[in-house]
């Protein structure tokens, strides 16, 4: 009897050992719960910038600007590395990503250079982390050509933000 009663102990303590992929985590930062709803990622495009038919609703949008192309887009946070090498095709080993804490979010920038249809291109991203969301900003040029975009970009990558747009970011 004594030995029924060990068994039936031990089931019983054994039960919640069997849930797998529940794994809690701990970070510094505070994370809301799963239903956070996306904040609005906002940036000062040039005024000559086209919006193009390639756009994919909410993950992407393309911008055609006087000789260099701007993406935007926003996917969910988690996996940093998946994003860096959605957007860049390298992994982040392959890549320099500095980073940057802010007061809400993680500001992560990157560069690195690809072939174009018309020979090798540079390519410039950043991409704000607020827990919940990556929101990407990425520019490319012809590697001939992105010299003289250098004020344009750091201009464009200063105004990238979250919330509210103030004309004070452009």
């Amino acid at each position: 009897m004594r030995k029924i009663g060990v068994i039936l102990l031990s089931m019983l303590l054994l039960v919640g050992c069997s849930r797998k992929g529940a794994w809690e985590t701990v970070s510094d930062r505070i994370v809301e719960g799963d239903n956070a709803s996306k904040q609005n990622l906002c940036l000062a495009l040039p005024e000559e910038a086209a919006q193009a038919v390639i756009a994919d609703g909410e993950e992407y949008r393309i911008y055609f600007c006087d000789g260099y192309e701007v993406m935007v887009s926003s996917r969910e946070s988690g996996d940093l590395d998946a994003t860096l090498r959605w957007l860049t095709g390298f992994p982040r080993s392959a890549l320099t990503v500095l980073a940057t804490e802010e007061d809400a979010f993680t500001r992560y920038h990157c560069a690195w250079t690809c072939a174009g249809e018309s020979g090798d291109q540079v390519c410039k991203a950043q991409i704000l982390d607020d827990g919940n969301y990556h929101y990407a900003v990425c520019v490319m040029a012809d590697s001939e050509d992105a010299g003289q975009y250098a004020d344009a970009w750091d201009a464009l990558f200063h105004s990238v933000g979250l919330g509210e747009y103030s004309a004070a970011t452009s």
